[in-house]
């Protein structure tokens, strides 16, 4: 072969190279591009997904104020018992005051038949 044919040869072998490498560079390049763009819009998905789960812990955190906790619980139960147990105080006290004025009714009618009697034996 002839050292012109030969660098020919290199020539069209430079050409065909730079060639194939412009190509894969090209492909690569959409690939890169490919990519970019599934990575924004998972991005954009996520944050739209987290923005979601931001409100969602915003209303939990909303509604957990709402309610009792334990201790307020606990003493509420405690205030309960407590005025039941003084309802049923009051109720005995109003049946004792009874019993105690139907004791003087009693009483008063026991005296008011002696004086009865003692009168009529004196008077006949």
């Amino acid at each position: 072969m002839s050292e012109c044919d030969q660098e020919k040869c290199y020539e069209l072998l430079r050409q065909y190279v730079d060639l194939k490498c412009e190509g894969i560079k090209g492909l690569l390049n959409e690939k890169i591009s490919g990519i970019d763009k599934a990575t924004d819009l998972a991005a954009k998905a996520m944050d739209k997904r987290l923005d979601g789960m931001n409100e969602f812990r915003d209303a939990l955190k909303d509604q957990n104020k709402l309610f009792v906790t334990k201790e307020m619980h606990d003493k509420v139960l405690d205030d309960i018992k407590f005025l039941r147990e003084e309802h049923a105080k009051q109720e005995g006290k109003a049946s004792q005051s009874s019993v105690n004025f139907a004791m003087f009714i009693a009483i008063a009618g026991i005296f008011i038949g002696i004086v009865g009697i003692v009168l009529a034996m004196v008077l006949h």
